[in-house]
């Protein structure tokens, strides 16, 4: 799925929330990990740091990968991220 990076919109809310009607519960106010994925690099370096609440967030995640899980719903959509690849934990 392709998206403008001038939504400058949280990740989970353009692609996960209206394309694939990914399951979430707080709605990007960092109050779970249902939106928990995988950045891989180089791009999650280029990602804005994990705040402590989300870093709390991730501590609940399921399969968490420790450079690599992100929550959906803090990563903003920007230039720099085109070509970005996002994976989704097994459960």
């Amino acid at each position: 799925m392709f998206f403008s990076h001038h939504s400058n919109i949280a990740l989970l809310l353009e692609p996960f929330a209206n394309f694939w009607k990914f399951p979430h519960v707080s709605l990007c106010c960092i109050e779970c990990a249902t939106c928990h994925v995988y950045i891989e690099p180089p791009f999650a370096a280029r990602l804005t740091p994990v705040t402590d609440a989300e870093e709390d967030m991730l501590e609940y995640a399921v399969g968490r990968k420790e450079e690599l899980s992100r929550l959906g719903c803090q990563i903003k959509i920007q230039p720099e991220l085109e070509g970005m690849v996002v994976k989704l934990p097994q459960y």
